[in-house]
């Protein structure tokens, strides 16, 4: 814009570019809102903004799609049991390049919803929220769609491509405000309105995205997928090389440059301490000839755990305080056994000291069990569901579990089927690894 001193308005019009405003070649304008919520999937797609769409779909009415599972709660402009009345969009500042691109100085919303004829909005936003896979009414995030209609001279109108959409969740859901009069029920609504952010700040980087399995190699160096190439690409089908897989898969349209990829480095002391573990309790040969086979070994990763806490469930197990402490060879007799519950009791490493809280550490004969037993065999919740898929059995439920770890796995009553999954079970115990201090104890069916 030329800034010099203008004499005149046309000379201040003559000398500077305006943007037009796409409403001027109107008579008048109106507008239409829908209130809607969709489900995760579309909501982690629109919060990507510039991978999966991009501004051009959203202000020309082309989102949600087809594809995307929608469903409308209220609308204006129409008749519904839901209709919203009141408008009102607070925004301030100028905005910021990590928000919105389309609301990015919007910060709170309330309209109302009118209510006609013997319906429930509370019933059917409970029941919209959960079709949607959505936890509760508060913490789900809810869309505002503002189409713009324009009328021509001629009375005739046409929607504009300048339709603006706003993710808000709701405030104050257990006390709604309404009354009643001769349109019906109404209640008014709050909202705090979210800013979708920039590609590089939408999720953290040290969770898991999505659901991928990853192979249990023989040992540490093939499981995780540490490798010694100088451009450290890890093993093929490693945890690190699933895990940069399925980033590439949530994210198909992010250039290579943004893509977030992992890699793990290990110290000289570390690499020696592990140079010839295994990950499974007894030697690779042993696993090929034991009889009935065993289970592919692969383990099984949910999407939002952390991915530090998954790297510790790998590394830091009993084969870990086994190796650490020593040879483990045969035979293990009485003085060996005295010895490495010294050394485990002094240790100054809090993992090591783990092993204290067992009851059988403190009696010989059953620390033999614990730590130095010839025959056992480790296994994950995942392992275990493919030996059960492979022998054709139906997991039925672990033994004595606790009513608040039931209440939490089931989220009250509204998910009892999580009690008989074992991807659900392995998702509780990535997060509460002490849960399982002992053996795996549970009923299987026969799978008709």
């Amino acid at each position: 814009m030329n800034n010099s001193q203008a004499s005149s308005l046309n000379e201040l019009i003559d000398s500077n570019d305006f943007f037009e405003n796409p409403l001027d070649v109107y008579e008048s304008y109106t507008y239409t809102l829908e209130w809607f919520v969709v489900d995760r999937e579309a909501d982690i797609r629109y919060q990507e903004f510039g991978e999966s769409l991009n501004v051009q779909t959203v202000v020309n009415d082309g989102w949600p799609g087809p594809e995307d599972v929608k469903i409308t709660i209220a609308k204006t402009g129409v008749t519904t049991e839901f209709n919203i009345v009141d408008l009102t969009v607070d925004a301030q500042g100028a905005g910021i390049a990590s928000s919105s691109k389309l609301a990015g100085t919007a910060t709170y919303l309330e309209f109302s919803v009118v209510e006609v004829g013997e319906t429930s909005l509370n019933d059917n936003l409970q029941n919209a929220v959960a079709l949607c896979g959505w936890r509760g009414v508060d913490s789900a995030h809810y869309y505002m769609k503002i189409n713009f209609i324009g009328v021509k001279p001629d009375g005739s109108t046409v929607k504009m491509p300048q339709t603006k959409v706003l993710t808000f969740t709701l405030q104050k859901v257990t006390r709604l405000s309404s009354t009643t009069d001769a349109r019906g029920t109404s209640t008014v609504l709050q909202g705090t309105i979210l800013n979708d952010t920039v590609i590089g700040n939408k999720s953290s980087v040290s969770k898991t995205e999505g659901t991928f399995t990853y192979i249990v190699g023989e040992n540490l160096y093939d499981t995780l997928g540490v490798t010694e190439d100088t451009d450290g690409t890890p093993k093929e089908g490693s945890f690190i090389d699933e895990l940069n897989k399925n980033t590439k898969r949530r994210h198909p349209l992010l250039v290579e440059d943004l893509q977030n990829t992992y890699r793990i480095t290990m110290s000289k002391q570390f690499k020696e301490l592990i140079k010839d573990s295994t990950m499974s309790g007894v030697t690779a040969d042993t696993i090929k000839n034991m009889k009935p086979p065993m289970a592919n070994q692969v383990g099984q990763v949910l999407p939002l755990l952390s991915i530090f806490k998954i790297i510790d469930d790998i590394v830091l197990n009993t084969l870990k305080i086994k190796e650490e402490l020593g040879d483990l060879s045969l035979p293990i007799t009485h003085q060996k056994i005295c010895d490495y519950r010294k050394k485990i009791t002094t240790s100054k490493d809090p993992n090591i000291q783990r092993g204290t809280r067992y009851s059988d550490f403190y009696a010989t004969s059953e620390l033999r069990d614990l730590l130095f037993h010839v025959q056992e065999h480790t296994f994950t919740l995942p392992q275990v569901k493919g030996l059960l898929e492979e022998l054709n059995l139906t997991f039925c439920g672990f033994e004595s579990v606790d009513e608040s770890t039931r209440e939490k796995l089931a989220n009250g009553k509204s998910n009892l089927n999580n009690l008989y999954s074992l991807d659900s079970w392995h998702e509780f115990e990535m997060s509460n690894p002490d849960y399982f201090t002992g053996m795996y104890s549970f009923w299987v069916q026969k799978t008709l």
